[in-house]
Formats: structure tokens, sequence, C-alpha cells
């Protein structure tokens, strides 16, 4: 059985489309579930959901982001949803402490770690690989350990737009 073929990105659950109108991300779409670092790839083979073999074929352009709505050449629709990965949440406990921040986003930078900000919950996403590196960064962070929190989460990651960048000048 050859796969739906899904060309175009026609908007996006969680975004306005421009018209005033939203997209029902209640409504009975078919889902297909796409890893953070997959998310890049415009030609990729899923399987839905429903069992649906999908073929994803997009011209240049962005990469697909959670909550894209992709539409084939018969008009189906399917909704694309980020895999949740694991992460580690850290969180500002003493807040007086300016030097602490400062120390965090060395630290993680220099690891070349993409972050998520939470900015309501006042708190600092960035993913790992495994368990083991939690303590790894407690050891990194153990002169600021009163000043914080670190705690391991299944999330879905999307980094932060402003620190989406990397160089060495």
């Amino acid at each position: 059985m050859m796969p739906e073929i899904y060309t175009k990105i026609i908007g996006n659950v969680f975004d306005d489309d421009g018209d005033g109108k939203k997209y029902d991300e209640t409504a009975k779409y078919d889902t297909i579930h796409i890893s953070r670092t997959d998310m890049p790839k415009r030609r990729q083979l899923v399987t839905s959901k429903s069992g649906t073999k999908i073929g994803i074929s997009l011209t240049q352009g962005r990469a697909l982001q959670h909550g894209d709505i992709l539409q084939n050449e018969k008009n189906c629709l399917v909704i694309v949803k980020q895999v949740p990965e694991k992460v580690i949440m850290l969180r500002l406990t003493r807040r007086d402490n300016y030097l602490t921040p400062m120390l965090v986003g060395h630290v993680i930078g220099n690891m070349h770690r993409p972050i998520a900000i939470k900015s309501d919950e006042k708190m600092l996403l960035f993913p790992i690989q495994d368990d083991a590196e939690l303590e790894m960064f407690e050891n990194k962070f153990a002169n600021v350990s009163d000043d914080i929190k670190m705690i391991i989460s299944q999330e879905i990651f999307i980094p932060h737009r402003g620190a989406d960048t990397h160089g060495h000048q």
C-alpha cells in the first residue's frame, strides 16, 4: 500500500491562522508523533496513530512544529505531535544571588545544550539523554546547590527562539 503524501502545512492547532479562526485540537484528526530531532526533516515516512503510512514531502521552508496541521492532495488532514523527551527542569530557589543564573547559563552553554524557558514557572529546561546526567549537572553546580533545584521530567521540549543560536567567533 502506497503511503498518503502530505505536502502542505496549513496551520497549527495552537495558533491563529490569520483569519481569527483557531484550529480545534480536539477535532478528530489523525495524528503523527515525531521526535524533536526529526522535526527539521522535510522528507520522512511515519505511521499515524490510526496505522496509516504517511509520507511527508515539504518544500524548503520552516521546520515542522508541535501542533502543525498537514494536508495532502485529497484535503485529508493530520496533526503533528512532538514526542516528549527527557529534560532537566532547573529552578532558582534563591533570587538574591545574581551570580547563580550567570553560572548556570555559562555551564549549559558550554555543554552546547539548547534551553527552553518557562517564564510563568520561573524554570529553565534542557534536554538530557540519560538520568545519570542529573548527577553530572549536580556536580557542575555544586557551589550553587543551595540556590537551585533540579528534577528530571518528560516534556515536549521546544527550544527558546532567542537562545537557538550557536557560533564560535
